[in-house]
């Protein structure tokens, strides 16, 4: 029996790439989007099949469920229960994302938050003697404790306490995610005497690649535009470029994290967290070098001349690796995306 799997956030951009994978693959796909009949929104979902032909498969249905956790009674909300019902794997990959947000708890931790609970929930009411695997699309913020270690693992988690504090409310959300899951299977074993479904999350670095989505460059693909366009940024006091920061930064093709998703659906043997990263992080210096020989039209950055360049972040990709993704490097994922948005008019 071909399995069914449901893909929340279903048009954006990982996951737009994951429910490709899985048509391409044979599965039957229930795809949750804001609003199902909006076709500047879905209407890239709707044109995909295997082979990438502009017909649908009738493999794939789309379910519209509203803004996340907009209904804050989960206990009793139905907006998923038809996406979820009878579905043999569901993978979560719908979280807000955007930048300079004033209010991050109210427009990022607290509707993940909640659509979390409300999925769990429409588990137990409509697919608890179905559903064996639940994918969460977390992140590398996840996993990014203070101070940092000399190689990270996935078994470095971050204090939700202070990024919080700090600000960073995504990746507060990511990491508190992450933890809600884990004690929702620890409460339901003791409960149940077994556990609910099998867990795994992926923990995605700096996301970028083609774009499938329609109209609007997403936020990590716009993060890339505005630095070819800007390069680091004017600063206000001298009015030139600011130096290159003393830091360092790592990447992950959309592709191949939508790949780690997958695989990890398809792993029976795959449980728990995995980092999706390439093989090295770089240090700032080097990305604009990288972006200036990509895009010639990036204004000139400064390199970053401190006495001590702060070393690139190291991982141990053992784990990652049992994936069995060929995951692209930093100069061919920076190339295809500056690419993808060159041939959509976006530079």
């Amino acid at each position: 029996m071909t399995m069914k799997v449901c893909v929340t956030g279903a048009n954006g951009f990982i996951a737009s790439h994951i429910v490709k994978q899985l048509l391409d693959e044979g599965y039957i796909v229930n795809g949750c989007v804001r609003d199902a009949t909006n076709e500047k929104k879905v209407n890239h979902l709707k044109e995909m099949e295997d082979g990438g032909t502009s017909t649908t498969t009738g493999r794939l249905t789309l379910f519209s469920t509203g803004n996340l956790g907009e209904n804050i009674n989960f206990e009793s909300s139905s907006l998923f229960d038809d996406a979820i019902r009878d579905c043999d794997a569901i993978i979560h990959a719908a979280t807000p994302v955007a930048f300079g947000l004033k209010d991050g708890k109210k427009s990022i931790y607290d509707p993940a938050m909640l659509s979390t609970k409300e999925i769990l929930k429409s588990i137990e009411r409509v697919a608890s003697k179905t559903l064996k695997t639940f994918v969460l699309t977390s992140s590398m913020s996840a996993i990014a404790p203070k101070p940092e270690p000399k190689i990270k693992t996935e078994d470095c988690w971050s204090d939700e306490k202070l990024q919080i504090e700090g600000g960073r409310w995504y990746d507060a959300t990511k990491t508190a995610q992450e933890k809600f899951v884990l004690e929702y299977i620890k409460e339901y074993t003791t409960k149940e005497g077994k556990a609910p479904f099998r867990f795994v999350a992926i923990c995605p670095t700096l996301v970028l690649g083609p774009m499938l989505q329609q109209g609007s460059v997403n936020a990590t693909m716009g993060y890339l535009q505005h630095m070819c366009r800007n390069g680091n940024g004017i600063d206000k006091e001298t009015g030139k470029q600011k130096k290159a920061r003393n830091d360092s930064m790592s990447f992950i093709d959309v592709r191949d994290t939508a790949s780690h998703h997958v695989k990890a659906l398809q792993d029976p043997n795959a449980e728990g967290r995995y980092m999706s990263v390439t093989a090295t992080s770089l240090h700032w210096n080097d990305i604009f070098a990288l972006l200036k020989e990509l895009y010639p039209l990036m204004p000139d950055v400064p390199h970053c001349d401190d006495d001590i360049l702060a070393e690139p972040t190291k991982f141990d990709h053992t784990r990652m690796n049992t994936l069995n993704v060929n995951c692209r490097n930093a100069k061919e994922m920076l190339r295809d995306a500056i690419e993808d948005l060159k041939s959509k008019g976006h530079l």
